[in-house]
């Protein structure tokens, strides 16, 4: 049975999505888990190393990591210290020796003084109509694919936002606690994805004419690598229920920059290319003109 560990969890919800997939599924967090089931209570270098695990799901805190809480040290109001430790914390996590691993946090420094993200999720990919970008960092994993996405709420936000588009949830001594926990359309498709990897294959893409971006469009389909590009049967690929979206764009004579600044422009639930970073976006683009 392949054994999964998930750092910093306390609500127990990733590892019971594990769980029901058969796997040997245990969290550990300083905290005690909302959930009865397999749980260690104590710092997760205590049992990291000493144990075999297939798989790592690591949730590092993110007071001291994320965008919105750095002004606070900007400000010279926090000891910088804090945020120098916790990025120490999320490159042992990143550096374990577990043969897959996933790092999941906020939009935030780690990007900047470690490694950008694989990809980037959003609730409302997965069934949920809340907005919360999150970044994913992947080892030996395929890029986390939506299940469910939602529309956008005529009210031009989403339920956990307020009208200026900030989080509902008012300062608490909970607050932090209740922004930590996994969304269970996430933790199930972590899950399922994971647990039952489609086979790797290749990224390809098929020119069409697209009268929606007023250019050249591309049908793309994910991957877990950026391999190489060649001509696909669009619509045998769909019977195969392979994952194909529309990337509205053109950057058939090189106008990379051009695509990234409409990415910009476009609200992140209406590209559908936002699990991926600019980076990834501009080597995908890159290898396409290659082949033309």
């Amino acid at each position: 049975m392949k054994r999964v560990l998930v750092a910093c969890e306390f609500s127990g919800i990733l590892r019971e999505a594990f769980k029901l997939k058969g796997w040997d599924a245990w969290s550990c967090d300083l905290l005690p888990t909302e959930i009865e089931g397999q749980h260690y209570e104590c710092d997760i270098r205590e049992i990291l190393y000493s144990q075999h695990w297939d798989l790592l799901c690591a949730f590092p805190p993110c007071t001291y990591l994320c965008s919105s809480g750095l002004h606070w040290t900007r400000r010279g109001l926090r000891d910088p210290q804090l945020t120098e430790d916790a990025l120490d914390f999320v490159r042992m996590l990143m550096t374990a020796p577990v043969q897959s691993i996933l790092i999941e946090n906020p939009v935030g420094c780690i990007s900047t003084r470690i490694r950008e993200p694989d990809c980037y999720i959003q609730p409302w990919q997965f069934g949920h109509p809340e907005s919360k970008k999150t970044c994913l960092w992947l080892k030996n994993l395929p890029i986390l694919q939506a299940t469910n996405k939602l529309c956008f709420s005529k009210s031009g936000r989403w339920e956990n936002q307020t009208a200026s588009g900030q989080n509902k949830l008012t300062p608490s001594a909970n607050r932090g606690k209740e922004r930590s926990r996994t969304y269970p359309g996430v933790a199930a498709a972590i899950a399922d994805q994971f647990t039952n990897p489609r086979e790797e294959r290749q990224m390809t893409i098929k020119e069409i004419d697209c009268a929606g971006c007023g250019g050249t469009g591309f049908f793309l389909r994910a991957s877990t690598k950026i391999l190489s590009w060649e001509p696909i049967n669009f619509e045998k690929d769909i019977e195969n229920d392979f994952e194909v979206e529309k990337c509205f764009c053109n950057c058939l004579n090189g106008q990379i920059e051009q695509v990234l600044q409409n990415r910009r422009s476009r609200p992140q639930h209406e590209d559908p290319l936002g699990h991926l970073s600019d980076n990834q976006v501009i080597e995908l683009l890159s290898q396409s003109e290659s082949t033309h």
